[in-house]
């Protein structure tokens, strides 16, 4: 009987041993905070912004893209690289350029790039974490009321470095999307999260050390309040000890003092 006990002993499995869980692996130790942070929230997260890694610092969302400004005097220029021109004009024409039924038919894409009046610019803009995008319509509300206004930012655009547009002055930048990474065209673009539009304004004073010359750098400028971020850019928390009661507990007092928003 000793022996079919041990026989039958063998041939039991042993159960899987049960995954504990474990600290967060954020590659930096980030439980030495400052004594006036200990006993908040930030004493047992890491922050993870917009991007997919782990960063316990404000980092800023850096957005660029291709537009086109126009209403200049004959400073403009269509000078600029093939597969940009392609970009351009597939973008306006998207935007009803050509179009009569839209209001645009009276000039084409490729007249309105070619015309000594425009320039293409190169735009780039400096958008915050836990930025708000804008929020739908409701209601008797206009689309454009400014209550359903998404975060606003300053942008900057310069002309094209290939083409020879010699002042952006007196400009108007059409509205033109911005995208997160590097400023491609093409399909290896990235979501769009903001779009600019509005006058461009220059820089009135002269570079210092100029003397005898027209110092101001008038192919570049801002466009101030112009852009408009389109979607949410959520500012995560990431818990460096799991805990389901301390994140039920953390939830619950931001949604206190930050409460949830329509739209």
């Amino acid at each position: 009987m000793l022996l079919a006990l041990l026989m039958n002993c063998e041939t039991v499995q042993r159960a899987e041993e049960v995954k504990r869980p474990t600290r967060a692996n954020i590659g930096t130790d980030y439980s030495e905070v400052p004594s006036m942070l200990r006993g908040t929230i930030k004493q047992h997260v890491a922050l993870m912004g917009y991007s997919s890694t782990y960063k316990d610092s404000y980092e800023p969302v850096i957005a660029s893209g291709y537009g086109l400004v126009v209403g200049l005097k004959g400073t403009g220029s269509s000078d600029i690289p093939p597969q940009v021109r392609a970009h351009m004009i597939a973008d306006l024409a998207r935007r009803g350029i050509g179009e009569s039924t839209r209001g645009w038919g009276d000039v084409t894409p490729e007249q309105l790039i070619n015309s000594e009046d425009t320039a293409v610019v190169i735009i780039e803009a400096v958008i915050p974490q836990a930025a708000t995008g804008r929020k739908p319509s409701r209601g008797n509300l206009r689309p454009d009321h400014p209550s359903l206004r998404g975060t606003l930012f300053d942008a900057r655009v310069r002309a094209e470095p290939s083409s020879a547009t010699t002042s952006l002055e007196g400009g108007y930048l059409l509205p033109s999307l911005l995208r997160t990474g590097q400023l491609t065209t093409g399909r290896s673009q990235t979501r769009e999260i903001a779009f600019v539009s509005g006058d461009v304004f220059l820089n009135p004073f002269a570079n210092p050390g100029s003397v005898g010359s027209d110092a101001v750098h008038r192919t570049s400028g801002r466009i101030l309040k112009g852009g408009e971020v389109l979607h949410n850019l959520p500012m995560r928390l990431v818990l460096l000890e799991p805990s389901h009661t301390r994140s039920s507990l953390i939830q619950n007092a931001i949604n206190r003092v930050f409460p949830e928003e329509f739209g």
